[in-house]
């Protein structure tokens, strides 16, 4: 997650801005928060013993074949990456004009969120260099393809992230992934279960 010392941006237009007030009454500005600035959920590698797993926000083929996905935020190009596969609305304190990442965030699936499940075992060896790519991830043998038609995400910084993706496998097999994750604690549960 971003400090306060990162630059990052998160792409909101005006009619996407509300202010609302929190439960004890402080001010907190909603945004819309599908067009998130990056292309997966590769800065925290989401794993069991046997399986990663990779939740695509945007199309897999649109992301920049050179692009490390371990960096995570790539402003602009992941703007320009279309169509988002989520939607959702984010938290912040004072808006994204002044505050760098959200403090909270909902995201949900639009019905066909990409999710590429590789060996664990493999993708240790691939990231061990610091450098991750799409055409990398392509070349696994253990790459499993698929489609989460159901898809929700909740973060809240600096505590806890979790989601849940069902969905199918282009083989034709059913995935569950259920995974949740407290930075700082390195504190991680994934589940994944295929059938």
């Amino acid at each position: 997650m971003p400090s306060s010392s990162q630059s990052c941006c998160w792409a909101v237009s005006d009619s996407e801005t509300a202010s609302t007030a929190d439960p004890q009454g402080q001010g907190v500005v909603r945004t819309e928060a599908g067009n998130v600035p990056y292309y997966a959920r590769t800065d925290i590698l989401f794993h069991d013993d046997e399986w990663a797993v990779i939740v695509f926000y945007r199309p897999p083929e649109c992301v920049r074949e050179d692009f490390n996905l371990l960096a995570f935020y790539d402003v602009p190009d992941a703007f320009f990456c279309a169509p988002a596969t989520t939607t959702g609305w984010s938290l912040r304190e004072n808006g994204p004009a002044v505050d760098p990442a959200p403090f909270r965030m909902q995201l949900k699936g639009l019905g066909a969120v990409p999710v590429w499940l590789v060996g664990w075992p493999e993708m240790q060896a691939a990231a061990n260099d610091g450098v991750l790519t799409t055409s990398e991830l392509a070349a696994m043998p253990s790459l499993l393809k698929g489609s989460a038609s159901f898809y929700s995400e909740s973060l809240i910084i600096p505590r806890k992230l979790t989601y849940v993706a069902n969905g199918t496998l282009e083989e034709g097999s059913f995935f569950h992934v259920q995974a949740s994750s407290i930075p700082g604690l390195m504190s991680m549960n994934v589940a994944v279960v295929l059938n």
